[in-house]
């Protein structure tokens, strides 16, 4: 399973003691993304979430919440894992910057014997999206055909289904764009088009004809006519 980050947050934003969960509500700036249920701690704002994941299988470089409980404490804790695996939490008791610590295992330590414990980590915070999982293409008609027309755009040909299954299926949409362009072929292609917007600017077609009747009216002095023709023959790889 791939996800996409979503909100990418500012970890180094301003933090106040005991208010984790708004830390990080500032961190990935949510209020301006329409964020407008305010839990009254990380503890019920991770139980009202529909996303949650009690492993510890997070996201490839993304950055997602994580969640804690506490020993005697039934507000709990939620910090901000980075892509790096670093976890950034309004941890200290008295400053108001954001501690970064080196893993989840650093940020328990840290915590030491107030007993902080993982609980998992969400895709959003509450109810906002922060990452969302990437759609993965399938093996229908559907996506097959818009595989091949956007086949036909990069690499200008017919990609048979066979291809399709080797190279898209099970993938994302944006590593099937990058496999059809980053190829050959489609630097033909690219140059193909090129040339064809170029005859089509310069009007190709109707310089050939204007110089074939030049040739046909003025037979006896037809030099500068058929060095012109020829070029465009040239260009356009006319035999």
């Amino acid at each position: 399973m791939q996800y996409q980050q979503v909100i990418t947050p500012n970890p180094n934003v301003a933090c106040t003691p005991g208010w984790c969960l708004t830390y990080v509500d500032n961190a990935f700036a949510l209020a301006a993304h329409g964020k407008t249920q305010n839990y009254p701690t990380a503890v019920s704002a991770w139980n009202a979430s529909r996303t949650k994941h009690v492993d510890r299988n997070f996201p490839a470089n993304c950055w997602v919440p994580v969640w804690f409980t506490l020993e005697g404490n039934a507000a709990g804790h939620v910090a901000i894992l980075a892509p790096d695996g670093a976890v950034w939490s309004s941890s200290h008791p008295t400053k108001r910057t954001p501690v970064q610590h080196g893993s989840l295992k650093d940020i328990v330590a840290y915590y030491g014997s107030l007993g902080l414990s993982y609980l998992g980590w969400t895709e959003d915070v509450g109810g906002i999206a922060v990452v969302k999982e990437e759609e993965m293409i399938k093996d229908t008609d559907n996506e097959y055909a818009r595989w091949e027309k956007l086949g036909w755009h990069v690499r200008g040909r017919h990609l048979t289904r066979d291809e399709f299954r080797n190279v898209a299926v099970g993938g994302t949409w944006l590593r099937a764009v990058e496999v059809l362009s980053d190829d050959p072929e489609a630097d033909q292609a690219l140059k193909d088009q090129e040339l064809g917007q170029l005859a089509r600017r310069d009007n190709w077609e109707g310089q050939i004809w204007g110089l074939i009747d030049q040739l046909k009216a003025v037979p006896a002095d037809t030099s500068d006519a058929e060095k012109k023709l020829k070029a465009i023959k040239d260009a356009l790889d006319i035999k």
